[in-house]
């Protein structure tokens, strides 16, 4: 396949062009392009930077470095340590009741002790 500059590569592919430069940022965080030689594989997700290339796409469908890393991340939000379990059970819990124990605070002075508004809600 043949994928002007500025697009992002949508499969792994190996590069069949002499050489070009490659801004893989989205999947190592590097900001500097890397320069790939003909025969070197390119990554699904890394944007051609300064020409025209062409590739042989070398991965099925599915089975992409972005396919990979998508994969993983969603093992890893499966696979969730039991801490962040209660941490997220409690939240529910928490949360709302703070919200309603501010509300009081807030309404039930100046209703029930005949106190001013403006200092319980600023």
């Amino acid at each position: 396949m043949k994928w002007a500059a500025g697009g992002r590569l949508p499969a792994d592919g190996q590069l069949l062009s002499p050489f070009a430069s490659f801004d893989e940022s989205a999947l190592t965080g590097e900001s500097v392009p890397v320069e790939r030689q003909a025969g070197e594989r390119v990554a699904a997700g890394a944007t051609s930077v300064d020409r025209l290339v062409q590739l042989t796409v070398i991965s099925e469908p599915g089975d992409s470095a972005i396919d990979r890393i998508l994969k993983l991340i969603e093992e890893a939000e499966e696979r969730r340590a039991p801490i962040e379990r209660f941490i997220d059970r409690f939240s529910r819990i928490y949360t709302p009741a703070i919200m309603v124990v501010a509300l009081l605070v807030a309404i039930v002075p100046p209703l029930f002790f005949a106190s001013a508004w403006l200092p319980w809600i600023l």
